[in-house]
């Protein structure tokens, strides 16, 4: 109710789309993660947070259009007019930080640990290494799937890494939020 989230009767779940509201031109991107629209004469359902952002909540309905964004296209184009995306791409690729940068994250890690990144945790191996692929070429660091057996059976965890250190970690934990996969768990564990 209070995401940013629709109901859509055929679009893939999950799909992003760009609903305007035609009496006022506002617009919002939502997710939809559903199934409708529950009465037939409509297009899409709306989560309440998005019907108020397009100023429709009080009547419930209202003329909108809706676009279909591919999210990777969409942020990789909003993140190449910020400041942050000439920071963020070359240090990922290749990361250069200073001497006391170094000593500073080197000193948080205990001897013999490494830094990963948990991105995600499936059931399906299928949907584990879609993302192991994804995360590949996003960000160009090792990326692995595990198998969890002792906590919960049949788990598969996305992890990038390991990373050098935590500014890196950091730098890549900023790049999967801003390609909208969520926010990664930084982990520092025991070298193998």
């Amino acid at each position: 109710m209070f995401s940013m989230t629709a109901a859509h009767k055929s679009l893939p779940i999950p799909t992003y789309v760009k609903v305007t509201n035609l009496n006022n031109g506002r617009h919002v991107i939502v997710r939809v993660n559903d199934r409708g629209p529950f009465h037939d004469n409509r297009l899409i359902d709306l989560s309440y947070a998005a019907a108020t952002k397009l100023g429709y909540d009080k009547q419930g309905t209202a003329p909108v259009r809706i676009e279909a964004i591919d999210p990777v296209a969409w942020n990789r184009s909003k993140l190449a007019s910020t400041p942050i995306a000439r920071q963020l791409t070359p240090m990922v690729t290749a990361p250069a930080v200073n001497a006391s940068q170094a000593l500073a994250s080197a000193a948080v890690l205990a001897p013999g640990e490494q830094i990963f990144l948990q991105v995600g945790a499936f059931a399906s191996f299928d949907s584990a290494l879609r993302l192991k692929q994804h995360l590949q070429s996003l960000t160009h660091e090792p990326v692995m799937v595990t198998l969890d057996q002792q906590r919960t059976p049949n788990l598969h965890k996305v992890q990038v890494g390991p990373v050098g250190d935590m500014t890196v970690a950091q730098q890549v934990r900023e790049l999967i939020s801003i390609n909208g996969l969520g926010s990664a768990l930084i982990l520092e564990l025991p070298k193998l």
